[in-house]
């Protein structure tokens, strides 16, 4: 007989544990692509608080004070979201599997309001994985004596992402400044892809499997 497991979910927020996801999410989505940055698309429930605490039309639209003491989460523009599925046995014995599918941020936030207002309104969040902090500005620079691997790794490092031993792969050749010279005017992210392609390769990013870092980078 096979082992029974349920499916679990976790959703961080700048590296803080979203507690309580049964009241906030209704629906979540990750789609992952292997020349696209990976996106979601979270549905929110924007009903009022229930129970004993006073509440506003639209909670999940507050923030401040306000949500900080009706414990609202902070859903707004490049808030980082981290999420994890995972499969749970009952079996305490066992141990669970879980992969951490997204660690991106939040770049679109859009209320859609119901005829019917509170049961049939939501908030829609859609969003891309880390790599969108490298299309936030157009970069001119020109690089020389490196190359297209090792400028790749240094774009990488300067937004703060590992980079291991092995997944950058060496190319060829080295570009000697007094012979030549590459000129980028775009963003970190479209010169990335041009790399890429042009050497045979993909470009993308990873979420780290494990503990969640606290922060919103």
């Amino acid at each position: 007989m096979s082992e029974q497991r349920q499916p679990g979910l976790r959703i961080w927020l700048d590296g803080k544990p979203l507690e309580r996801l049964s009241d906030w999410i209704l629906q979540l989505e990750v789609e992952e692509g292997a020349d696209e940055a990976e996106m979601f698309r979270m549905t929110v429930d924007m009903s009022p608080i229930e129970g004993d605490r006073e509440g506003g039309d639209w909670d999940v639209l507050e923030q401040g004070t306000f949500a900080a003491g009706h414990e609202i989460p902070d859903f707004r523009l490049l808030q980082r979201i981290t999420v994890e599925f995972s499969l749970v046995s009952d079996d305490e014995s066992v141990s669970e599997i879980s992969a951490t599918v997204m660690d991106g941020y939040i770049t679109c936030v859009e209320p859609v309001f119901g005829e019917s207002r509170v049961p049939d309104s939501r908030l829609i969040l859609t969003g891309l994985d880390a790599s969108c902090l490298m299309h936030l500005e157009t970069v001119t620079r020109e690089w020389h004596d490196m190359a297209d691997s090792q400028i790749v790794r240094e774009i990488y490092l300067k937004y703060g992402f590992r980079v291991t031993g092995d997944s950058i792969e060496n190319t060829v050749p080295v570009r000697d400044r007094d012979r030549a010279a590459l000129v980028q005017r775009c963003t970190d992210a479209e010169f990335l892809r041009m790399l890429a392609r042009r050497n045979g390769f993909e470009v993308y990013v990873e979420p780290n499997q494990g503990a969640v870092r606290a922060g919103a980078h």
